[in-house]
């Protein structure tokens, strides 16, 4: 499929290329061939077609959070694909979301200070939920450079690789949830 997909498209919601190396370096992930998974994700990094989004939310529609997606489902109020994750999620008015954190969770996931993780919960009854969705539509990410990052970290470790890589891709994923290291 890689040979006959075209390397871009005007909003990353058709698969492209990139998308489909994506979705080959989750599979060979999931087998254990960390050689091959290091090799789909240096291609996808070295085509300079996708950065780490500004955003710790990457459902939002905006073109910041867009820049990290290599292939996701677009949501718009002509074709609302986001409809269940939005039931479950977001809250209007006096309708409490069914899905939410603990107050034990919430203060373990936000322990560390300067976590721009915290700024996406509010609290509710029975702990806390995530703003991440309060939205009519939104985007719902399939494949996204910070997971194709983590995976080339871990195969770079499993196959005792160039660690400075993993360290790199490890240390600019922790850059952006905190703003520095």
């Amino acid at each position: 499929a890689m040979v006959n997909l075209p390397e871009t498209n005007l909003n990353n919601t058709n698969a492209t290329k990139y998308a489909a190396k994506a979705l080959l370096a989750k599979v060979y992930f999931q087998m254990n061939d960390f050689g091959n998974v290091i090799t789909q994700v240096n291609d996808i990094v070295a085509s300079a077609k996708f950065s780490l989004s500004d955003s710790l939310n990457l459902y939002n529609n905006s073109a910041v959070a867009q820049k990290e997606m290599i292939f996701y489902i677009k949501s718009t109020s002509a074709d609302q694909r986001s409809g269940a994750m939005r039931g479950n999620y977001f809250e209007t008015g006096s309708n409490q979301p069914q899905i939410g954190v603990s107050a034990s969770l919430y203060a373990d996931a936000t322990a560390r200070g300067g976590d721009k993780r915290a700024a996406y919960y509010t609290p509710c009854t029975g702990g806390f939920r995530s703003l991440k969705f309060d939205s009519n539509f939104f985007n719902v990410p399939v494949l996204y450079l910070t997971d194709l990052l983590l995976m080339r970290a871990e195969a770079i470790a499993e196959t005792n690789g160039t660690l400075s890589v993993a360290i790199t891709d490890v240390n600019a994923i922790i850059t952006r949830a905190f703003g520095g290291i």
